[in-house]
């Protein structure tokens, strides 16, 4: 899988996997999309695997892409793995 596809949130401490980085779910908060449809935005929290200060990042329902760093390393940094733009799988772990 190379992207997240959620047809209604996860549960609050879902996780899923990117390469070697852990995101857990913390939250959600409601959103209105420009076609006026209601839906909700995830609030996922990991560790920058370059210095290790967790940050979080919205997503929603789908996506393609997650920022991989907190915003400090993210403005001065190279990918944290050799994909190369590649994308790369993410693994859904399903809690319980």
């Amino acid at each position: 899988m190379n992207h997240v596809d959620y047809k209604t949130a996860p549960l609050v401490g879902a996780t899923i996997q990117l390469d070697q980085q852990t995101y857990r779910l913390e939250a959600t908060e409601p959103y209105r999309r420009k076609d006026g449809v209601l839906s909700r935005l995830l609030i996922w929290r990991s560790d920058c695997p370059r210095c290790g200060q967790s940050f979080t990042v919205k997503t929603g329902l789908v996506t393609k892409s997650l920022n991989r760093r907190c915003e400090p390393c993210r403005l001065r940094a190279k990918s944290p793995v050799s994909g190369r733009g590649r994308a790369q799988p993410i693994t859904i772990k399903r809690n319980g």
